[in-house]
């Protein structure tokens, strides 16, 4: 990230030919093994974790952000990112929560009060290691957990077990997964 002969901020990325986890995710629509969504899921807490220790989130975690070399998840597309300041004061490009799009990988928080926090990002996390290992997204919209008391829909989480996941894994994933941002 710089910016340009204009003085805009600027964002650059690697160039990959295995393209972005929302393809990896197109071109296994019965979900990924558990090893290579378990791989790439620590991959993506790991840059989460450098990100966060500069007080940044996220906020708009999703496949079609995350780069992928080899196994290897690159993330990128920063323009809804929050930068937390010292005295908590938020710097964004766009800080209208309600000019983001509705979708399900984005922390209801973020719609709900138009702030988050670096849990945020975790949440997202969790829908991504969601659709990876099953191929499908637990619901539409994360703001659809307001209608089934702030956790997935018992389909949803019957859908891991059906795929095989660990019991331990279902939990994990139902615990990042929730409403309760906390």
């Amino acid at each position: 990230t710089g910016t340009g002969d204009d003085g805009i901020p600027v964002e650059g990325s690697d160039w990959s030919e295995f393209g972005t986890l929302a393809d990896l995710i197109a071109d296994n629509p019965g979900g990924l093994e558990s090893e290579k969504a378990i791989t790439i899921f620590e991959g993506i807490l790991s840059g989460l974790e450098i990100i966060h220790d500069k007080d940044i989130v996220h906020r708009a975690l999703k496949p079609d952000n995350i780069l992928l070399i080899g196994d290897t998840p690159k993330l990128m597309n920063f323009d809804l990112a929050y930068h937390l300041e010292p005295e908590e004061e938020h710097i964004t490009v766009l800080p209208d929560a309600s000019k983001i799009k509705e979708e399900p990988y984005i922390a209801p928080e973020v719609f709900s009060k138009g702030d988050c926090i670096p849990a945020s990002d975790l949440f997202s996390a969790g829908v991504i290691l969601y659709q990876m290992l099953t191929g499908s997204r637990p619901f539409k919209r994360s703001t659809d957990l307001a209608k089934t008391k702030g956790r997935m829909t018992e389909e949803a989480r019957q859908r891991l077990l059906r795929k095989g996941i660990s019991k331990d894994l279902s939990n994990v994933i139902d615990e990042l997964i929730q409403l309760d941002m906390n």
